[in-house]
């Protein structure tokens, strides 16, 4: 290849100039490269802040509801007469059926089903609690119908708790602490206000804290239907391959010349 051939092949290459000579003693100087483009930023939110914040509605809206049931519950078995004995049973009973079908739950979660598990749960809560309301409503509901319902509220409560290992397949490892942060925001928020939020719906009505509990538990339903992450197995999202992308590029080390 002769002079001319290499000249024109240098001045065709886009990322390196030809060598430029030092007048003074005629040394090539070091060959300079030219800065990369900076990649466009997409426009909007990222990836996944939306699931993000349907993660957080569902997770407050539903111990807002649960917060708000949990101070009326014992207060309308007792308005209608029934002993301190039969509530102390339904608790303990509905908290006995969570324990067994807990593990159960997580189980069938960590083999792939997690999101129709917690959809499915979500939605016999809301089903349950809608039909109490229901019940509440036209009159004195008997206590074996009031015994089944919480039970299917607790169990598929359970079933939930149990399946909400998702917070991996949301963000990177990074942004754990700030979502956690913001989850625990959420229900300190629900503990303070859902008591005060059932006892003034209690107040209006015997029927409506049980009819806010099954909307909670709707949206939640909803939210975690609409989610597009992956939640498979609650892995976080994959991180690039070594020496893929820009950011890859930036941490190898700068070329000799000698």
């Amino acid at each position: 290849m002769g002079p001319s051939a290499v000249h024109q092949a240098v001045r065709g290459c886009p990322m390196e100039a030809g060598p430029a000579y030092d007048a003074g003693n005629g040394v090539p100087a070091p060959p300079t490269r030219t800065a990369a483009a900076p990649l466009p930023t997409p426009a909007g939110p990222a990836p996944g802040a939306r699931d993000i914040r349907l993660f957080w509605w569902a997770g407050s809206t539903d111990a807002l509801g649960s917060q708000a049931t949990g101070v009326v519950l014992p207060l309308l078995l007792l308005g209608y007469g029934y002993p301190v004995a039969a509530v102390g049973a339904i608790a303990a009973g509905s908290t006995a059926a969570g324990l067994v079908l807990g593990p159960v739950a997580a189980v069938r979660a960590d083999r792939g089903a997690r999101r129709s598990v917690l959809v499915c749960s979500a939605a016999a809560c809301a089903t349950a609690m809608a039909a109490l309301a229901a019940a509440v409503a036209v009159g004195r509901p008997p206590l074996a119908l009031l015994l089944a319902l919480l039970l299917v509220e607790r169990c598929g409560t359970a079933c939930y708790q149990a399946a909400l290992s998702t917070v991996a397949a949301l963000c990177a490892p990074d942004d754990y602490p700030r979502l956690v942060a913001r989850l625990q925001a959420g229900d300190q928020a629900a503990l303070v206000l859902g008591p005060a939020l059932g006892g003034l719906l209690y107040q209006l009505a015997r029927a409506w804290p049980f009819a806010g509990d099954a909307a909670s538990y709707a949206v939640t339903a909803l939210c975690m239907r609409s989610l597009r992450a992956d939640l498979g197995n609650g892995s976080p999202p994959s991180a690039p391959r070594p020496g893929a992308g820009p950011a890859a590029r930036s941490r190898r080390p700068p070329p000799e010349y000698g």
